[in-house]
C-alpha cells in the first residue's frame, strides 16, 4: 500500500508544510506527528535525525557565494529550524542576514535546502527501515507545479535509485512517498 500525499498549506510560522499520510483506499486522511508515516510504521521510519544529520553533513554544494563562516551559520539555522519544527519565513529572515538582506534569495536557499534535507532524510530512512522498499515521486499537484517535476509525478523508484534526485529544481516542492513492503 501506497503512504501520503503532499498537501501545502496556508504558511504559518509554526510549522513546516506538512505532509498527511494516508493509507491507500481510506476515505478520511489520517494527521500525525511531523516526519511520521503512520502508527503502524512510525517507530520504523523515524525521517527526522536522518534529515539533521544530512544537515550536519551536507556541504551546501549548490549554494553560490558561501564562504565557510556563511555555510556554518547557515547549516545552524536550518538544523535549529528543523529541530523546532520553524517556519518557512522565520528561517527565511534568519538566513536573509547572512546575505545582506536579500530575502528573495534567503527564500530560494531555505526551501530548497529543507527541501533537500527532507527528502534525503526520507531516503536514508527508508534504506534502514526494513518496511520500505519502493518511493514514490509526489508534486503538490497544483498551478505552480513545474512542468519538469510534472513529468515524473506518479514514477516509482527504488529507494536505492532516488538518492539525489529531489529536490529538481530551486523551490521545488516535490516529496518522496514511501511505498511499503507487502
Amino acid at each position: 500500500a501506497s503512504f501520503g500525499r503532499e498537501k501545502e498549506s496556508e504558511e504559518s510560522e509554526e510549522s513546516f508544510d506538512r505532509i498527511e499520510f494516508f493509507q491507500a483506499g481510506e476515505l478520511k486522511p489520517n494527521k500525525y506527528e511531523w516526519y511520521s508515516v503512520s502508527e503502524g510504521v512510525a517507530d520504523k521510519l523515524q525521517v527526522f535525525p536522518f534529515v539533521v544529520n544530512f544537515l550536519k553533513n551536507y556541504g551546501f554544494g549548490q549554494v553560490s557565494d558561501l564562504s565557510d563562516k556563511k555555510r556554518e551559520a547557515l547549516r545552524k539555522i536550518l538544523i535549529q529550524a528543523v529541530e523546532q519544527k520553524a517556519g518557512i519565513l522565520k528561517t527565511t529572515k534568519q538566513v536573509a542576514k547572512l546575505f545582506k538582506g536579500d530575502v528573495v534569495r534567503a527564500e530560494a536557499i531555505t526551501r530548497t535546502e529543507i527541501a533537500r534535507s527532507e527528502n534525503a532524510g526520507l531516503v536514508k530512512a527508508a534504506l534502514e527501515s526494513g518496511v520500505v522498499d519502493k518511493l514514490e515521486f509526489a508534486t503538490a499537484e497544483d498551478e505552480r507545479v513545474d512542468g519538469e517535476c510534472s513529468k515524473f509525478n506518479g514514477k516509482i523508484y527504488s529507494v536505492e535509485n532516488a538518492r539525489g534526485i529531489l529536490p529538481k529544481h530551486i523551490r521545488c516542492r516535490c516529496s518522496w512517498l514511501p511505498i511499503l513492503t507487502k
